[in-house]
């Protein structure tokens, strides 16, 4: 084995919000040094389990179970799985050679963290968010280097990793506003797309009536139902339960309606797409309400929680995007200058500078 090989371990929470990032940094370690070892870590019946075996790369499952909101057993049955999580990281780690450990927020990140430090490794953490996750708040003082996903324009963040596919729309020619159609993208993860399908259909009803041209391009959990309401309303939509090639829907959309995740606004800012942002209710500590904010803050689009719902202000918006060129281009401007496309490979070779200096 050689001894200057990166040799590297990721730990991702139990969404696709925590992996795409992982997944990112991982290609991007790969570029940059073609035979380097990647391990993956995280819980056995996540979500995360199953797209990072997709992606082809080493997972190993380690016990762990939320903390947040939970009761005095629960919070015992936590400290017990993070136990026996630090006993299973230590061995694989061990047994990896890892150089060093990051995790990606997430409850499966501590004792991975812990496991990596009793045996001397480097580490660092990346909060995609605004506002700091449970986990990575407990860890952020006792690793080697912590990475912010979002921030304004000004501030020195490193940015949240995208998919490769959705960096590319940062080198493509600069969008043009909307024409005789506005184009609407709506996108939500595996939860939160109920909300969307019960109050876009009226709304954009009303939008048609008041002269606007729509097409609408659809995340649903039942396509069906949703493709035939669309119908009978005589709105031209595609529903599907999953958007495949989410970079040509970016790149095919003149607005977007999205939940406030930090990989969406990331990956929103890249494509220079103005959004209307509704963060998931039941998000943890409503943590996508700051993400929201700070998109409507930079002037990229506005943000709507779903308690504040207003039919006439998602009109409005919608009304002025298709009508308002000028409008329109500025929250395309602002939303790019948000962007960091070099996000992942800024990371990766944070990372290699962090193994390879000296202790």
């Amino acid at each position: 084995m050689r001894s200057d090989r990166l040799r590297v371990a990721l730990v991702v929470g139990d969404t696709a919000g925590h992996t795409h990032p992982a997944l990112a940094v991982a290609d991007a370690l790969r570029a940059r040094e073609s035979d380097a070892e990647i391990l993956f870590f995280g819980t056995s019946d996540s979500v995360a389990a199953s797209i990072v075996d997709r992606a082809g790369h080493a997972f190993v499952p380690v016990p762990g179970s939320p903390i947040r909101r939970a009761d005095a057993a629960g919070l015992a049955r936590a400290a017990w799985r993070t136990s026996q999580s630090i006993g299973v990281a230590r061995r694989s780690l061990a047994g990896h050679h890892a150089q060093l450990a990051m995790g990606f927020g997430g409850f499966a990140s501590g004792g991975v963290i812990v496991a990596a430090r009793t045996l001397g490794l480097r580490t660092a953490i990346l909060e995609a968010n605004v506002e700091f996750g449970l986990a990575n708040r407990w860890l952020r003082p006792w690793v080697d280097r912590v990475f912010l996903g979002l921030g304004s324009p000004q501030s020195s963040v490193a940015g949240v990793p995208v998919r490769p596919t959705v960096v590319s729309l940062a080198d493509a020619p600069p969008r043009q506003p909307p024409q005789d159609t506005l184009r609407i993208l709506v996108v939500s993860g595996s939860r939160g797309r109920d909300f969307f399908a019960e109050h876009l259909p009226p709304v954009l009803a009303r939008l048609v009536s008041a002269g606007i041209r729509i097409k609408v391009r659809q995340q649903a959990a039942v396509p069906g139902v949703l493709r035939e309401q669309y119908a009978s309303l005589d709105i031209p939509a595609t529903i599907e339960p999953f958007v495949e090639d989410i970079a040509g829907a970016y790149a095919w959309a003149d607005v977007a309606i999205a939940r406030g995740g930090a990989s969406t606004i990331a990956e929103l800012a890249i494509a220079g797409l103005p959004a209307l942002l509704v963060p998931l209710a039941d998000a943890s500590a409503n943590h996508q309400a700051a993400n929201a904010e700070l998109w409507q803050r930079a002037g990229a689009g506005i943000a709507i929680a779903e308690r504040d719902w207003r039919d006439d202000v998602v009109i409005a918006w919608l009304h002025a995007m298709a009508t308002d060129e000028p409008a329109w281009r500025a929250r395309s401007r602002a939303a790019r200058d948000l962007a960091r496309p070099n996000a992942a490979t800024h990371i990766a070779e944070e990372c290699v500078r962090l193994i390879r200096r000296a202790p």
